[in-house]
C-alpha cells in the first residue's frame, strides 16, 4: 500500500497509527532524518525514508522534500512512538 491507501481509516479502526501534527518540532535536514531512524526507517538513503515517510502519512504530497506538515506530522509520531 501507498499514498493512496486509507491510512486515517486504518488508525480510526485500531490498526497502525495517525499522528497529529505537532506544534513542536524542528525542520533541519538533521532532525528529521533523526525521527525518521527514531520511528524506524532506514535512512541509507534518506530521500527515499523521507518519501516512504510521505506515502504513509502526508499521501497528499510525496516530494522527498522536508515542509512543514511533513515535519509536523514525523514529530507527532516520533512522540507517540517514545
Amino acid at each position: 500500500p501507498g499514498e493512496r491507501f486509507d491510512w486515517p481509516r486504518l488508525a480510526r479502526a485500531g490498526i497502525g497509527l495517525w499522528p497529529e501534527e505537532s506544534e513542536h518540532f524542528d525542520r533541519s535536514a538533521d532532525a528529521v532524518w533523526a525521527m525518521l531512524a527514531d520511528v524506524g526507517y532506514d535512512i541509507a538513503d534518506p530521500i527515499a525514508a523521507l518519501r516512504a515517510f510521505q506515502r504513509h502519512f502526508r499521501p497528499e504530497r510525496v516530494t522527498g522534500r522536508i515542509d512543514w506538515t511533513t515535519a509536523r506530522r514525523l514529530a507527532g509520531l516520533a512522540a507517540l512512538c517514545r
